[in-house]
């Protein structure tokens, strides 16, 4: 039996009301690793192990299943200071990441959000045996999801989630200068853009979502992986009592949730507000932000995996977790 099985739809004001299977999320206590500065972006590697990078810091880290610090490898020699963070003025903001196959070879593909100019639109490909690194622009593709995402002038791109299917990359644009929206390229116009074989992608097709609100801020997407038994998305989100892509604000609690690649549909707002679950331990909301999600088991029925979150001191905590449908 298929896990997702079709989807009831309520059109009503231009939304789509989510509907379908129901989940049961159980998270685990936290654990605090200090050596991780602002863990934004994490995707798995073997071994039980992830691969973890910091919005304000300028390595890739390994960590293993207790989540402690096996291997770090710099990906660009930033400037730092006594805790081995970059100055908030400089820093590239890594804020996404996801493995890739690129040119028939596994890679890390680490991206800034683009939520301030050239700065913060610069990408890396590194190569899982660490041996290559290439540098990339993401400026002229971050131009194509101003003008998809119908951005003013006083608006800004903030790119935070980052993952792939068989066919497509999924961008997740956190909405805390714009909107919650999800841009969706081919891989094969993303592998001609890499390697420079073109400076636009052909083509970028945007979807709006609609996550809950907590004291009147409304959830803001964070990172997401691909469920490929369920053809889904498994997002994270979080609720910043702020306006802008670059001030930090209040975290007001954190959800994860489920998206069937067939409720994207442009022109229509994916209403998710129902179906995210909030990030609890011990039955009491997680008060951080929850920054990125990876698995490292999945089949039709469940996944486990891990998150990561930023605490905005300066470390990072991580927290197992197992997601499966309840019927």
């Amino acid at each position: 039996m298929k896990l997702l099985t079709g989807l009831i739809s309520l059109a009503f004001s231009g939304l789509a009301l989510a509907a379908g299977p129901s989940y049961q999320l159980q998270v685990h206590p936290p654990v605090l690793n200090t050596a991780i500065p602002s863990g934004s972006g994490m995707s798995p590697t073997f071994q039980q192990h992830y691969l973890v990078v910091g919005d304000d810091s300028p390595y890739l880290f390994e960590v293993d299943a207790r989540f402690q610090v096996v291997k770090k490898t710099l990906i660009k020699d930033y400037p730092v200071n006594a805790q081995g963070r970059i100055d908030k003025k400089i820093k590239p903001d890594f804020e996404a990441m996801t493995p890739l196959v690129w040119n028939k070879q596994l890679w890390s593909m680490v991206i800034g959000s683009g939520s301030k100019p050239d700065l913060r639109e610069y990408g890396y490909l590194l190569s899982y045996d660490g041996k290559q690194k290439i540098e990339f622009r993401l400026t002229n593709l971050y131009k194509q999801f101003f003008v998809a995402g119908g951005l003013t002038p006083t608006q800004t791109i903030n790119i935070e989630g980052l993952t792939v299917d068989h066919q497509y990359m999924y961008f997740l644009n956190r909405g805390n200068s714009a909107t919650n929206m999800i841009f969706r390229v081919r891989l094969s116009d993303m592998s001609d853009y890499l390697a420079g074989k073109v400076t636009q992608v052909a083509e970028v097709k945007k979807f709006d979502v609609k996550l809950p609100v907590i004291d009147k801020f409304e959830a803001g997407l964070s990172g997401a992986d691909y469920w490929p038994e369920a053809r889904a998305l498994v997002y994270t989100a979080s609720v910043e009592a702020t306006g802008d892509a670059y001030g930090d604000g209040a975290i007001l609690g954190s959800f994860v949730g489920v998206i069937p690649l067939h409720q994207l549909r442009e022109g229509q707002t994916l209403d998710l507000s129902r179906s995210a679950m909030p990030v609890m331990v011990n039955g009491k909301p997680v008060l951080t932000k929850i920054e990125s999600i990876a698995f490292q088991k999945a089949d039709e029925h469940e996944v486990r995996g891990a998150l990561i979150s930023d605490n905005d001191q300066g470390a990072s905590e991580f927290f197992g977790f197992r997601l499966r449908r309840k019927d």
